[in-house]
């Protein structure tokens, strides 16, 4: 599987921005299903380098409207589902079953920032 890593950010689909790694605008135009990130990403995909593709990023809204209007494998959400914020709930998890994408949940303890909340002498690891 190979995938554009934070595709919320707008240098993915837009040439010459000045700060590479902030989002995109939600209102602005783009043209994100012909981008030459997923033309790469597909012409991997059809010479056998790879089975899948798809895009990844943690802006929820963000990254459902990249997937509305591409056409890839795989969705991975990070930091949109944990047990306190569940933004994955109503933005990602009916879009990515209506696109037949596999949706991916990815930092669902929020990078460790809730270990916090893990009792004192709790390991990390399940009984059993």
């Amino acid at each position: 599987m190979l995938q554009i890593h934070e595709a919320n950010w707008v240098a993915w689909w837009q040439d010459g921005v000045e700060k590479a790694t902030d989002s995109f605008d939600i209102d602005g135009t783009y043209d994100f299903d012909n981008s030459p990130g997923l033309e790469t990403l597909r012409q991997a995909k059809r010479d056998g380098l790879c089975r899948h593709i798809g895009i990844t990023g943690n802006r929820a809204q963000h990254m459902c409207h990249v997937l509305r209007n591409v056409s890839v494998d795989t969705f991975l959400l990070a930091f949109s589902y944990d047990p306190i914020i569940r933004y994955a709930e109503t933005d990602g998890f009916d879009l990515a079953a209506e696109r037949r994408v596999t949706l991916i949940l990815g930092a669902i303890f929020h990078a460790d920032d809730l270990r916090q909340f893990i009792p004192s002498g709790s390991t990390s690891r399940p009984p059993g």
